[in-house]
């Protein structure tokens, strides 16, 4: 009974900061959703901002990541390309990490079939 006590102490396992849920967590659509756009956007840093992608985790800032705001523009521009959406000029402004690219896509991106 005591070990039972201890098992329900204990914190689920947190996410690996890369959009990815916890290891043996059911996985919901939205997750799944998330992953692939972190990982569009992802591919996009590395091939328009030249980001090394080992660097790159929600909770990057674009500065960290030597991202300026030409290049920021850029990425943006090629992520509304991609995804065929366009990000209000001041929700983009205010963007200064990938986790905040990915939920600022999120709300316009729809969901596919």
């Amino acid at each position: 009974m005591d070990r039972f006590r201890i098992l329900l102490k204990k914190k689920p396992p947190k996410s690996d900061g890369k959009g990815s849920p916890p290891i043996g967590m059911p996985v919901t659509k939205d997750q799944i959703r998330e992953k692939a756009i972190f990982e569009n956007v992802k591919n996009i840093l590395v091939d328009k901002g030249g980001c090394n992608p080992i660097k790159i985790a929600l909770d990057a800032r674009l500065d960290d990541l030597r991202i300026d705001s030409l290049d920021r523009i850029e990425i943006l521009m090629a992520l509304e390309d991609f995804y065929n959406v366009e990000l209000p000029d001041d929700e983009a402004d205010k963007i200064r990490t990938v986790g905040e690219i990915v939920q600022g896509l999120k709300k316009y991106v729809p969901y596919s079939s």
